[in-house]
């Protein structure tokens, strides 16, 4: 992500308990804060740069990449939170 791309995951943790957000407005602001915007956040999890990204991208990127407990911070498994980011079925 580089320097200077957005707050440490911690302060954006402190973020999301006190605003109180849960599913997927929740992962958004946590992104936003580690990220620093959704354009960076996107690229960060669309690991092969297709433009698009797979449930399989979303869920290592989120893990592994960006250290991120999905699951905790929205209480949303996989599936049902890729379904709430994935256009394609809107």
């Amino acid at each position: 992500l580089g320097a200077g791309a957005g707050i440490p995951l911690a302060d954006a943790m402190d973020v999301l308990r006190r605003s109180g957000l849960r599913g997927a407005e929740a992962l958004v602001l946590v992104l936003a804060r580690i990220c620093g915007g959704p354009r960076v956040a996107f690229l960060a999890i669309d690991s092969n740069n297709s433009g698009a990204v797979s449930t399989y991208e979303f869920d290592s990127a989120l893990r592994m990449r960006l250290s991120l407990d999905y699951e905790a911070i929205t209480g949303l498994n996989l599936r049902s939170l890729f379904r709430e980011f994935d256009k394609r079925h809107c």
